[in-house]
């Protein structure tokens, strides 16, 4: 008789571990669901929707384009999904992949420029004020401390 209610305990302990694995599952699932939600929520903050007609600039995979060739593609966007992807067209015509919006960013079309004469260290320069660093259209060989 003994015997018979020590087995009867230890079915029970072992109920009681599954039911306590079975509800930490259940409340690991929910922490998941809530950090997928945050992170929506912070990319849709950080990559706004692109309208259509809207101007972007696509990264070319190093694979696909030759030593001389442009690292971006400037193209138009077309259409976009249900899912929020979008349907991006060229010069050429439209691209055949559909992108994210991370992808594919907004495209100002607008150069930063500043002509310093030296070290552009201080607020007076262009690039610098707009946390831009100088490039090769500003100045040619003047030693710059902004690149």
């Amino acid at each position: 008789m003994l015997v018979i209610e020590k087995k009867v305990l230890l079915i029970c302990s072992l109920c009681s571990r599954t039911d306590a694995m079975r509800d930490q599952r259940e409340s690991a699932k929910t922490g998941l669901e809530k950090q997928a939600a945050k992170m929506l929520a912070l990319s849709q903050q950080k990559l706004p929707p692109i309208k259509v007609g809207q101007n972007v600039v696509v990264k070319v995979p190093d694979v696909d384009r030759g030593r001389l060739a442009p690292r971006n593609v400037l193209a138009v966007v077309l259409s976009v999904n249900e899912s929020g992807l979008y349907k991006l067209g060229t010069k050429k015509g439209a691209l055949e992949r559909i992108y994210t919006s991370a992808l594919s960013s907004g495209s100002k079309q607008r150069f930063v420029i500043c002509h310093c004469k030296r070290y552009c260290n201080t607020k007076r320069c262009n690039c610098r004020s707009k946390e831009v660093l100088c490039n090769s259209k500003c100045h040619n060989s003047s030693a710059c401390k902004n690149k």
